[in-house]
């Protein structure tokens, strides 16, 4: 699981309570991130995440907030990605998600690079956007390459 001590993530809209976007990347705590109430034309609702570094991951989860009533459940959303802020391409695109409480895994075909992520929440229950994490995986290969590991048992 990749390291989340260099991420900052923003979000320009109204939080319920302190339940403020960086909690959704703040570990396997149990603190969710959660919206206001939002009208209907409020969608989509965006934030953005910076990794603090081009970093590379092959998979992500998204955990759903767990509420017996779904609220703030994705029921659809796209990602973005870019390694400069600059350039941007569509990772995800229009994603229909279930309407039940499973983590949400997806697996790339091939590795993914990048520093930023945005995320655009298309569609949720409830008329809010909620969610307890969201998680990037890397394979061993790529942990080796950011942190630079030497393999010493042949010498």
């Amino acid at each position: 699981r990749l390291d989340t001590k260099d991420f900052v993530a923003s979000y320009g809209g109204a939080c319920w309570l302190d339940y403020t976007i960086d909690k959704a990347f703040d570990g396997p705590d149990g603190v969710i991130f959660q919206t206001e109430a939002l009208k209907g034309n409020e969608y989509p609702v965006v934030f953005t995440l910076d990794m603090g570094r081009v970093r590379t991951f092959s998979e992500m989860h998204y955990v759903p907030r767990q509420t017996q009533d779904l609220h703030g459940l994705w029921t659809k959303f796209s990602a973005h990605i870019s390694e400069d802020g600059e350039n941007w391409t569509t990772l995800i695109a229009h994603e229909v998600l279930a309407k039940d409480l499973t983590t949400k895994k997806f697996i790339f075909d091939t590795p993914v690079k990048a520093r930023y992520i945005d995320f655009e929440i298309e569609e949720s229950m409830v008329h809010r956007v909620a969610c307890t994490e969201i998680e990037f995986y890397q394979n061993k290969e790529a942990y080796d390459a950011e942190n630079k590991v030497v393999d010493t048992k042949d010498e």
